[in-house]
């Protein structure tokens, strides 16, 4: 690594980007949170620069930002001309590692920035390379990344938490929108449990369904009104076999119900009782 410390000219300094122009790794600074930390950091400065020089790196007549967007920020809405600044002579894919890990123990990135960078990263390399730069473990990464794919362009509007929660319901379109249509965190986090027990009802009623099928036993909804007898309960799909049999013996056109409670999907057995001449 190549390093050389000179006076810049604030006008040259700019965020990093990528081919088409994107920015990587710079705050939403329309956020007031954002608004107020770049005024704080302006008031800080001694005649108008940071004591901390910013990290660039050159690109042709100008220099990319590595570190130091919201220093560079304020010397600009301050009207600073020249400020000193680190030359770092590496590339631009290692610069926004370690922007990513510097600026984020700095001062906290908001969820939806935090979540927009780590993305960003995604393309630069595995779910073990971007846990361990943006300090997520592998698994974590890895479901952020299909819930990326899952959702396409609303990925960057959302945290990384709301991102790991569409993945957790992969399968399940309906609960996967509500929580991507979700305003904020506290809107799909206050619905969680509710959707999570969508889901295991529908994956217990199919696994009942299938096991069922299989067995070529009658499944419905409803009570019937023409089998006057409840018989007994089945709450696991293995147990139907075991608990129709032991129903055949005593009782007759035997039905399963299912039920849905609050504890999960269960099959509540009806039927006729025999009349033996």
């Amino acid at each position: 690594m190549s390093l050389h410390i000179e006076r810049v000219r604030v006008a040259d300094v700019l965020p990093l980007v990528d081919e088409y122009g994107n920015e990587f790794l710079n705050r939403d600074y329309s956020l007031d949170v954002n608004k107020a930390y770049v005024a704080e950091l302006a008031a800080s400065f001694k005649d108008g620069e940071p004591d901390e020089p910013i990290v660039v790196v050159r690109d042709g007549n100008v220099f990319r930002i590595k570190a130091g967007n919201s220093r560079v920020r304020a010397m600009k809405e301050l009207g600073t001309e020249e400020c000193w600044a680190i030359i770092d002579d590496e590339g631009t894919e290692q610069a926004i590692n370690e922007t990513v890990v510097r600026t984020n123990t700095k001062k906290k990135y908001e969820a939806v920035e935090e979540s927009r960078f780590v993305q960003q990263l995604a393309m630069f390399g595995d779910d073990d390379y971007v846990g361990r730069v943006s300090g997520i473990d592998a698994e974590r990464a890895a479901s952020i990344r299909r819930a990326r794919t899952t959702v396409g362009d609303k990925a960057t509007q959302l945290s990384l938490d709301q991102l790991c929660a569409v993945d957790e319901f992969d399968g399940f379109p309906e609960q996967q929108r509500q929580i991507v249509d979700a305003k904020d965190d506290y809107s799909w986090k206050s619905i969680l449990d509710r959707l999570r027990r969508e889901k295991r009802e529908i994956v217990e009623r199919e696994a009942f369904e299938s096991e069922a099928a299989r067995l070529r036993i009658t499944l419905v909804e409803d009570r019937p009104d023409n089998l006057s007898c409840y018989i007994c309960n089945c709450e696991k799909p293995g147990d139907l076999i075991a608990k129709y049999n032991e129903a055949s013996v005593r009782y007759e056109g035997i039905v399963g119900r299912l039920a849905c409670a609050w504890n999960g999907v269960s099959v509540d057995f009806y039927g006729n009782q025999r009349h033996y001449e």
